[in-house]
């Protein structure tokens, strides 16, 4: 590959997705409760209440928020809410339906009942003080294409549910949360660092994780990692101004995920001034180095006080 094939792909950065893969635990930037017979602000309490059993004068749904911005084009993988009873009625248990909310709110709202859509992302039993998952793949899915707008869900008793309360993200412990499994479309190669920015004495290194999402192994596909410094390229594993000196440390990449050194673990210099920008940039090549083969990745960093 010579070297302005190199900086072709690096400029083909600019239009390719970014390639990560991750687990995030989500806690709630907003929830409440709503009741349809005695309508109130709710959302400042330590706990939110669901029930659907008119004997008892029960109407409550709760509702959570969460923040999806880091989600936005991932394909998420397993997105699972964890909450947990603070009491309940063990005479009347429930059953709760997970829909999404068609309309703007925050803690602040005080009306009934919200608009939800009409289809059931989730479904669950509550019969115990013991903590429930509920599986909302498919929703964080379509939040994360754009394909619906971010306005929470509601859980919502079928009727005849008994009164319940789980701890709300305003209470001291066991706080409701959202573990979101998310990973790249296609096969890449995403290089990173324990941070993006460093002081003399951090602990720093550099690895490149592979994500094979192909049903086969790659045998043959050459990894290479640029580091940009403001336009001047070196190419690893030498971090040369010369092109040929490519990572390809691994003869196969097997599916799933391989992990890759770029420089060992090291105590980051003292430097001087503040520096921002600086780019590595990693990719997967075809076996005959003419053409980036899946995503391109990159991680900005720096340095300073």
């Amino acid at each position: 590959m010579s070297k302005l094939t190199v900086l072709g792909v690096c400029a083909i950065f600019l239009m390719a997705m970014p390639c990560l893969a991750a687990t995030a635990t989500l806690y709630p930037v907003a929830d409440t409760y709503t009741s349809g017979i005695a309508p109130g602000c709710f959302g400042d309490s330590t706990t939110v209440m669901i029930g659907n059993l008119e004997e008892h004068g029960h109407d409550e749904r709760a509702m959570f928020c969460f923040d999806m911005t880091d989600l936005i084009g991932m394909n998420i993988t397993s997105a699972i809410f964890n909450i947990k009873p603070d009491a309940g009625c063990l005479e009347h248990q429930a059953d709760v339906n997970v829909f999404d909310i068609l309309a703007e709110w925050d803690e602040t709202y005080d009306g009934g009942h919200v608009t939800h859509g009409d289809t059931t992302f989730a479904e669950r039993h509550i019969g115990s003080l013991a903590w429930k998952d509920m599986d909302i793949t498919g929703l964080v899915q379509l939040w994360a294409d754009g394909a619906k707008v971010n306005n929470g869900f509601v859980l919502n008793p079928t009727e005849g549910s008994g009164d319940w309360t789980f701890h709300s993200r305003e209470a001291e412990a066991d706080k409701p949360y959202l573990t979101v499994e998310y990973g790249p479309e296609n096969t890449c190669a995403m290089v990173g660092m324990p941070a993006d920015s460093f002081k003399a004495g951090d602990t720093c290194s550099c690895t490149v994780r592979v994500f094979n999402e192909e049903e086969t192994v790659l045998e043959g596909y050459p990894l290479f990692v640029v580091l940009d410094v403001f336009g001047q390229y070196f190419f690893g594993p030498g971090f040369t101004e010369t092109p040929q000196h490519y990572l390809s440390l691994y003869p196969q990449f097997e599916m799933g995920l391989t992990e890759v050194e770029v420089l060992p673990e090291f105590t980051w210099p003292d430097l001087p001034g503040t520096v921002t920008g600086i780019q590595w940039i990693s990719a997967l090549t075809t076996p005959e180095m003419d053409a980036v083969f899946g995503d391109i990745s990159m991680f900005t960093f720096g340095w300073g006080e």
